[in-house]
């Protein structure tokens, strides 16, 4: 194979670019980020995702919690007109933060409920132990 020729594969297209510090096992590279390296000047670290956005253009993001939040984001502003909501966990309505509260399920994920809709959820599960006694 040449030293960088054009492989296609479904949804991204790879280069063969052995040499390259960011290519993976089998020395192919994701095109877009070979062109996000060109541009930039400079190698992107391993944790860098880019956030594809409407097809040809894409957004660098540090890690993925940021490129996440990316989605969580542009999924709130598609169905409330609002970036800055958050979905309900409990009964899946968006809300303004300062109306939710934080429930962290790991160190990695933060979700967002209602605490009217933790207090309910609570009540019934008691109700359900109490029926099983």
């Amino acid at each position: 194979m040449k030293e960088e020729s054009v492989i296609y594969i479904p949804i991204r297209t790879s280069i063969y670019a052995p040499t390259h510090p960011n290519a993976r096992q089998g020395g192919l590279m994701d095109a877009d980020r070979m062109y996000a390296v060109e541009v930039l000047g400079k190698y992107l670290s391993k944790d860098t995702v880019l956030h594809h956005h409407k097809g040809e253009t894409f957004v660098l993001c540090q890690n993925k919690a940021y490129h996440n939040l990316l989605h969580q984001r542009l999924r709130a502003y598609e169905e409330t007109g609002d970036a800055h909501k958050r979905k309900c966990i409990i009964c899946k309505q968006y809300d303004l933060l300062e109306n939710l509260e934080e429930h962290k399920q790991n160190k990695k994920y933060v979700n967002y409920r209602h605490k009217s809709c933790r207090n309910k959820e609570a009540r019934e599960h008691y109700h359900k132990q109490l029926t099983k006694l």
